[in-house]
């Protein structure tokens, strides 16, 4: 059975309102850690964010992020999986020194999280 609710223009525009501001803390603090927690204490042969290095496993499927609770966490693949999108096996050992270098941890096979501020 389908129920009939009705809203007025001003509940909507409060829900939606509600919806945006939910979504944009979201975006705030995944981009905190992207930029600053990534950057935290570089050491001096490595400068250049972690963002920037992930950003093709990111864009390529090998490499994927969620955010669970108040954790950041990366879903890295496999080295078959690096090597199905175009990059060298290795690629997937020095993507998960990069994450470890900058705070986050193993969570088992493949997932890395850093808890966000």
């Amino acid at each position: 059975m389908k129920k009939v609710v009705r809203l007025t223009e001003s509940d909507l525009v409060k829900i939606i309102k509600k919806v945006i501001k939910e979504n944009n803390s979201l975006e705030d603090k995944i981009k905190d850690t992207f930029y600053s927690g990534f950057n935290s204490k570089p050491s001096d042969e490595d400068t250049e964010p972690v963002f920037n290095v992930m950003k093709p496993y990111l864009s390529s499927g090998c490499m994927a992020y969620k955010y669970l609770a108040d954790y950041l966490v990366f879903d890295v693949g496999s080295p078959l999986d690096f090597e199905d999108c175009g990059f060298s096996r290795s690629e997937a050992n020095k993507a998960k020194e990069k994450l470890r270098k900058h705070g986050f941890n193993s969570w088992g096979v493949g997932q890395y999280a850093k808890k966000i501020k």
